[in-house]
């Protein structure tokens, strides 16, 4: 990773847009001078990897859907391969996995458009990131923790030193909200720390200052600024 704090458009520059993780979305940080973006992947009923955050759309599981069905409600969401065919040398990518089980065939997939160092994989899943790295060493990975600590299962989410070491992840992706409970303790390991979301320009300026490894954020236009 660069020593210089990365900005990462959250889902694109979604606080620019109508909508996310989406063409336009991705066109938009282009336009404000943004070279990696954030995106989410899920499977759809028929086997076809989607750039869409939610688990549910209209209270139905993306993975009981058609990307037809998908795409008659929202029809800006593309398949992970036509926007890595569309941004090929444009964009980087954070490439986040939501799910468990189909690391094989997206590593397949991403290698196919992207080179070592035109992405990330990170996943709040435990077994995806170790399965990437398994899958490919030269893979750089992170590790996601929660923001809510109700959603924590366990204490071992708060010392998160144990769970880098486990599954070898390069960085770890922490809400901002969290660095008072990681950044000294990380900072042992030698490991970068990604913060999200960050939207403040107060708080943009403060990590930058403090040099974390990357920021996430709505609005890349700003963070790009300071």
């Amino acid at each position: 990773m660069s020593k210089k704090t990365i900005i990462f458009a959250h889902r694109g520059a979604r606080g620019l847009t109508s909508t996310e993780n989406s063409f336009e979305s991705f066109d938009k940080t282009i336009e404000v001078g943004g070279i990696w973006v954030e995106l989410d992947v899920r499977k759809t009923k028929d086997n076809k990897f989607i750039v869409f955050h939610d688990k549910n759309l209209n209270g139905i599981s993306i993975n009981d859907m058609n990307l037809e069905e998908i795409n008659s409600v929202k029809s800006e969401v593309k398949e992970l391969r036509d926007v890595l065919i569309r941004y090929k040398g444009k964009l980087k990518y954070d490439i986040e996995l939501k799910e468990v089980g189909d690391e094989k065939e997206i590593v397949k997939l991403i290698r196919e458009y992207l080179d070592i160092n035109e992405f990330f994989i990170s996943s709040f899943l435990e077994k995806t990131v170790v399965e990437v790295k398994n899958l490919d060493k030269k893979i750089t990975t992170g590790l996601l923790i929660h923001k809510n600590k109700r959603k924590l299962k366990s204490v071992k989410e708060y010392f998160s030193l144990g769970r880098i070491r486990k599954t070898k992840a390069d960085f770890i992706i922490i809400h901002y909200s969290l660095m008072k409970y990681f950044f000294y303790r990380l900072n042992k390991l030698n490991k970068p720390i990604i913060v999200w979301t960050v939207n403040d320009p107060a708080l943009i300026k403060k990590f930058k200052e403090i040099k974390v490894g990357g920021i996430i954020t709505d609005r890349p236009d700003i963070a790009l600024k300071i």
